[in-house]
Protein backbone atom coordinates (compact mmCIF):
# COMPACT_ATOMS: atom_id res chain seq x y z
CA UNK A 1 0.00 0.00 0.00
CA UNK A 2 1.47 3.33 -1.06
CA UNK A 3 -0.09 6.77 -0.67
CA UNK A 4 1.42 9.89 -2.20
CA UNK A 5 -0.15 13.21 -1.23
CA UNK A 6 0.71 16.04 -3.62
CA UNK A 7 -0.21 19.74 -3.37
CA UNK A 8 -3.23 18.80 -1.28
CA UNK A 9 -5.38 21.70 -0.10
CA UNK A 10 -8.57 21.61 1.96
CA UNK A 11 -11.34 24.19 2.21
CA UNK A 12 -14.65 24.25 4.06
CA UNK A 13 -17.28 26.97 3.89
CA UNK A 14 -15.00 29.10 1.76
CA UNK A 15 -12.17 28.99 4.32
CA UNK A 16 -8.86 27.30 3.59
CA UNK A 17 -7.71 24.99 6.38
CA UNK A 18 -4.77 23.22 4.71
CA UNK A 19 -2.51 24.32 1.88
CA UNK A 20 -0.12 22.42 -0.41
CA UNK A 21 0.26 19.35 1.82
CA UNK A 22 2.89 16.94 0.47
CA UNK A 23 4.02 13.62 1.95
CA UNK A 24 4.13 9.92 1.12
CA UNK A 25 3.90 6.61 2.95
CA UNK A 26 4.73 3.08 1.85
CA UNK A 27 3.78 -0.39 3.09
CA UNK A 28 5.02 -1.22 6.60
CA UNK A 29 5.80 2.44 7.31
CA UNK A 30 4.70 4.66 10.19
CA UNK A 31 4.33 8.41 9.76
CA UNK A 32 3.75 10.64 12.79
CA UNK A 33 2.01 14.02 12.54
CA UNK A 34 1.94 16.46 15.42
CA UNK A 35 1.05 20.10 15.89
CA UNK A 36 -0.81 22.43 18.20
CA UNK A 37 -4.52 22.07 18.89
CA UNK A 38 -6.49 23.49 15.98
CA UNK A 39 -3.60 23.27 13.54
CA UNK A 40 -5.58 20.97 11.21
CA UNK A 41 -4.31 17.49 12.05
CA UNK A 42 -7.77 15.92 12.33
CA UNK A 43 -8.94 17.88 9.28
CA UNK A 44 -6.10 16.36 7.24
CA UNK A 45 -6.96 12.81 8.29
CA UNK A 46 -10.68 13.30 7.63
CA UNK A 47 -10.11 14.94 4.27
CA UNK A 48 -7.84 12.16 3.01
CA UNK A 49 -10.46 9.62 4.12
CA UNK A 50 -13.33 11.70 2.60
CA UNK A 51 -14.98 11.99 6.00
CA UNK A 52 -16.84 15.31 5.89
CA UNK A 53 -17.94 17.90 3.34
CA UNK A 54 -14.51 19.23 2.51
CA UNK A 55 -13.53 20.80 -0.79
CA UNK A 56 -10.20 19.23 -1.69
CA UNK A 57 -7.71 19.95 -4.44
CA UNK A 58 -4.44 18.32 -5.43
CA UNK A 59 -3.67 14.62 -5.74
CA UNK A 60 -4.12 11.58 -3.52
CA UNK A 61 -2.31 8.79 -5.34
CA UNK A 62 -3.07 5.39 -3.83
CA UNK A 63 -1.13 2.57 -5.48
CA UNK A 64 -0.82 4.64 -8.65
CA UNK A 65 -4.46 5.76 -8.75
CA UNK A 66 -5.76 9.24 -7.94
CA UNK A 67 -8.59 8.68 -5.44
CA UNK A 68 -9.43 12.37 -4.92
CA UNK A 69 -12.92 11.98 -6.43
CA UNK A 70 -13.82 8.78 -4.56
CA UNK A 71 -16.28 8.88 -1.67
CA UNK A 72 -15.74 7.56 1.86
CA UNK A 73 -17.07 4.06 1.16
CA UNK A 74 -15.03 3.69 -2.02
CA UNK A 75 -11.84 4.69 -0.22
CA UNK A 76 -12.63 2.31 2.64
CA UNK A 77 -13.03 -0.56 0.19
CA UNK A 78 -9.52 0.18 -1.06
CA UNK A 79 -8.20 -0.44 2.44
CA UNK A 80 -8.23 3.00 4.09
CA UNK A 81 -9.38 3.25 7.71
CA UNK A 82 -9.86 6.26 9.99
CA UNK A 83 -9.94 5.95 13.76
CA UNK A 84 -11.60 9.18 14.85
CA UNK A 85 -10.44 11.31 17.75
CA UNK A 86 -14.08 11.31 18.90
CA UNK A 87 -15.67 8.01 17.78
CA UNK A 88 -19.22 8.40 16.50
CA UNK A 89 -22.29 6.87 18.15
CA UNK A 90 -24.81 4.79 16.20
CA UNK A 91 -27.88 4.02 18.27
CA UNK A 92 -29.47 0.62 17.68
CA UNK A 93 -26.48 -0.92 15.87
CA UNK A 94 -24.11 -3.20 17.77
CA UNK A 95 -20.40 -3.49 17.04
CA UNK A 96 -20.91 -7.14 16.06
CA UNK A 97 -23.64 -6.20 13.57
CA UNK A 98 -21.59 -3.37 12.10
CA UNK A 99 -18.48 -5.50 11.69
CA UNK A 100 -20.38 -8.41 10.16
CA UNK A 101 -22.10 -6.09 7.67
CA UNK A 102 -18.78 -4.45 6.75
CA UNK A 103 -17.09 -7.79 6.17
CA UNK A 104 -20.03 -9.04 4.12
CA UNK A 105 -19.43 -6.21 1.63
CA UNK A 106 -16.19 -8.03 0.76
CA UNK A 107 -17.95 -11.39 0.41
CA UNK A 108 -20.28 -13.45 2.58
CA UNK A 109 -18.64 -14.12 5.94
CA UNK A 110 -18.89 -17.48 7.64
CA UNK A 111 -20.76 -16.84 10.89
CA UNK A 112 -18.72 -19.29 12.95
CA UNK A 113 -15.40 -17.92 11.69
CA UNK A 114 -16.61 -14.38 12.37
CA UNK A 115 -17.67 -15.16 15.92
CA UNK A 116 -14.37 -16.95 16.63
CA UNK A 117 -12.28 -14.05 15.30
CA UNK A 118 -14.41 -11.56 17.24
CA UNK A 119 -13.97 -13.47 20.49
CA UNK A 120 -10.21 -13.86 19.97
CA UNK A 121 -9.70 -10.17 19.26
CA UNK A 122 -11.80 -9.07 22.22
CA UNK A 123 -9.69 -11.30 24.42
CA UNK A 124 -6.50 -9.87 22.91
CA UNK A 125 -7.73 -6.37 23.78
CA UNK A 126 -8.68 -7.52 27.29
CA UNK A 127 -12.32 -6.61 26.70
CA UNK A 128 -15.43 -8.37 27.98
CA UNK A 129 -16.97 -10.61 25.26
CA UNK A 130 -20.29 -8.82 25.75
CA UNK A 131 -18.73 -5.57 24.50
CA UNK A 132 -19.46 -6.66 20.93
CA UNK A 133 -23.18 -6.36 21.69
CA UNK A 134 -22.87 -2.74 22.79
CA UNK A 135 -24.28 -0.14 20.43
CA UNK A 136 -21.54 1.61 18.49
CA UNK A 137 -19.97 4.34 20.62
CA UNK A 138 -22.68 4.13 23.29
CA UNK A 139 -22.38 3.47 27.02
CA UNK A 140 -18.59 3.11 26.89
CA UNK A 141 -15.72 4.81 28.68
CA UNK A 142 -13.22 6.82 26.65
CA UNK A 143 -10.68 4.01 26.82
CA UNK A 144 -13.23 1.38 25.83
CA UNK A 145 -14.23 3.43 22.79
CA UNK A 146 -10.61 3.54 21.63
CA UNK A 147 -10.14 -0.19 22.17
CA UNK A 148 -13.26 -0.82 20.09
CA UNK A 149 -11.71 1.28 17.32
CA UNK A 150 -8.71 -1.06 17.43
CA UNK A 151 -11.09 -4.04 17.34
CA UNK A 152 -12.42 -2.72 14.02
CA UNK A 153 -8.89 -2.61 12.63
CA UNK A 154 -8.19 -6.19 13.72
CA UNK A 155 -11.45 -7.45 12.20
CA UNK A 156 -11.58 -5.44 8.96
CA UNK A 157 -7.83 -5.63 8.20
CA UNK A 158 -7.30 -2.28 6.44
CA UNK A 159 -3.92 -1.54 4.89
CA UNK A 160 -3.67 2.25 5.39
CA UNK A 161 -4.73 3.35 8.85
CA UNK A 162 -5.13 6.84 10.27
CA UNK A 163 -4.99 6.95 14.07
CA UNK A 164 -6.27 10.30 15.32
CA UNK A 165 -5.24 10.40 18.99
CA UNK A 166 -6.06 6.72 19.51
CA UNK A 167 -4.38 7.03 22.90
CA UNK A 168 -6.74 9.63 24.39
CA UNK A 169 -8.73 8.04 27.19
CA UNK A 170 -6.26 5.17 27.58
CA UNK A 171 -4.28 4.63 30.76
CA UNK A 172 -0.54 3.93 30.49
CA UNK A 173 -0.94 0.15 30.63
CA UNK A 174 -3.66 0.13 27.96
CA UNK A 175 -1.63 2.46 25.71
CA UNK A 176 1.31 0.04 25.88
CA UNK A 177 -0.98 -2.90 25.07
CA UNK A 178 -2.52 -1.11 22.08
CA UNK A 179 0.91 -0.07 20.84
CA UNK A 180 2.10 -3.67 20.81
CA UNK A 181 -1.11 -5.00 19.23
CA UNK A 182 -1.00 -2.43 16.42
CA UNK A 183 2.70 -2.98 15.74
CA UNK A 184 2.13 -6.75 15.56
CA UNK A 185 -0.77 -6.09 13.20
CA UNK A 186 1.43 -3.87 11.03
CA UNK A 187 4.11 -6.53 10.71
CA UNK A 188 1.65 -9.33 9.96
CA UNK A 189 -0.45 -7.38 7.45
CA UNK A 190 2.21 -5.07 5.90
CA UNK A 191 0.04 -2.15 6.99
CA UNK A 192 0.87 1.55 6.99
CA UNK A 193 0.02 3.88 9.88
CA UNK A 194 -0.37 7.65 9.97
CA UNK A 195 -0.43 8.52 13.65
CA UNK A 196 -1.65 11.81 15.12
CA UNK A 197 -0.65 11.93 18.77
CA UNK A 198 0.86 13.97 21.60
CA UNK A 199 1.66 10.84 23.62
CA UNK A 200 4.87 8.93 22.90
CA UNK A 201 3.58 5.88 24.82
CA UNK A 202 1.41 4.76 21.91
CA UNK A 203 4.49 4.85 19.66
CA UNK A 204 6.82 2.80 21.87
CA UNK A 205 6.56 -0.35 19.73
CA UNK A 206 6.56 1.34 16.33
CA UNK A 207 9.44 2.12 14.01
CA UNK A 208 8.93 5.76 13.02
CA UNK A 209 9.88 6.36 9.40
CA UNK A 210 8.89 10.03 9.04
CA UNK A 211 7.70 12.78 11.38
CA UNK A 212 5.94 16.02 10.46
CA UNK A 213 4.56 19.07 12.17
CA UNK A 214 1.44 20.82 10.91
CA UNK A 215 2.15 24.52 11.05
CA UNK A 216 0.66 27.49 9.17
CA UNK A 217 -1.68 25.17 7.21
CA UNK A 218 1.07 22.97 5.81
CA UNK A 219 3.35 20.06 6.78
CA UNK A 220 6.93 20.62 7.83
CA UNK A 221 9.29 17.62 7.98
CA UNK A 222 11.05 17.12 11.32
Amino acid sequence: MQLEVKDFSVRLGGKEFLHDICFSINSNETVVINGTNGSGKSTLAKAICAFGDYECNGSLILNGRNILKLNTEERAKLGIFLSLQEPIEIAGLSYAEMLKAALDTKGKTNVRDFQLALAQNLELLKLNPFMAQKHVGSDLSGGEKKKMEVLQILMLKPKLIFLDEIDSGLDTKSASLISKILRDYQIKNHASFIVITHNKKILENFVINKSYQLKNKTLVAL
